[in-house]
């Protein structure tokens, strides 16, 4: 039936061959032949309604009288074996109206019914997921932190043990030191909240182990900014680290710092670029 609708229409078929229909020479585009006839009508006559369309512009839109008689039996041949009918639009549920966010959050019951239960939003959703942060990611590793302490109520021990793996996962990845701004930041924020939130042993506890393991790697770097930020004195907080150990771990920073050597002064041009070479 397909086949011959194509080969009824077709405008090289013998009974509409010599007509030479819709040649692109005879053809123009209707669409564009009425924006050109509204703006030169609205030139001469700007404050008159637009005329009518043009009824050559009307025919253009319609196939040809001779195709459509020649292919009439052909296009009753396809209806009658297509056929189509009108399918009334299903009353919506609640399954397909949560996510659908053009339509009004109206109450759902049980059985779909709009008229019980309150649906929720999908940004209602995503807030809820945002605030349930059960790890600490590389992207925003201190946000996600502070999320996670503020979902504690007193014990803040999964919070600490988390954001001491990432500083020492940051560390691990840093090959050529990029990460060091965000070791540092980590480090920073963890001890101002273990000042805050009273978890100042958990703190010096880590501060304990990630010296020795920069102490291990040789990490000049790392260790100097680990020395700027410091663990927390007995003088601080009543938790805080004793004297005695205090010093002791300034002492191991201190000689573990390899002093930094102010560049040699060249005697003359000809050391500067041996140097270069």
């Amino acid at each position: 039936a397909m086949l011959r609708l194509v080969q009824f229409t077709d405008l090289d078929a013998e009974h509409v061959a010599d007509l030479k229909l819709y040649k692109p020479s005879h053809t123009f585009n209707p669409l564009i032949q009425r924006t050109y006839q509204c703006l030169a009508f609205k030139r001469f006559h700007p404050d008159e309604d637009l005329p009518e369309v043009d009824p050559n512009l009307t025919r253009c839109l319609n196939p040809e009288e001779i195709v459509v008689t020649g292919a009439r039996a052909s296009i009753d041949e396809v209806k009658s074996s297509f056929p189509t009918k009108v399918v009334e639009k299903s009353k919506p549920t609640a399954g397909n109206r949560i996510f659908d966010s053009k339509t009004p959050q109206n109450d759902v019951s049980l059985n779909g019914d709009v008229s019980a239960a309150k649906i929720p939003k999908l940004s209602d959703l995503s807030d809820i997921s945002s605030n349930r942060i059960q790890d600490i990611s590389s992207i925003d590793p201190v946000g996600d932190f502070l999320n996670m302490l503020s979902n504690c109520a007193s014990d803040f021990s999964e919070p600490c043990r988390k954001m001491s793996e990432k500083i020492v996962e940051l560390v691990t990845n840093s090959f050529s030191g990029e990460l060091d701004a965000n070791v540092r930041e980590c480090i920073t924020e963890f001890r101002a909240q273990s000042l805050r939130l009273n978890f100042v042993q958990r703190y010096n506890a880590f501060y304990r182990e990630f010296l020795e393991r920069l102490l291990s790697r040789k990490n000049d770097s790392l260790l100097k900014q680990l020395r700027t930020i410091g663990h927390i004195t007995a003088k601080e907080h009543a938790d805080g680290m004793a004297e005695e150990e205090s010093q002791s771990l300034e002492e191991t920073l201190h000689n573990s710092v390899s002093p930094t050597k102010p560049a040699a002064p060249y005697d003359d041009t000809d050391d500067l670029l041996a140097e270069l070479d």
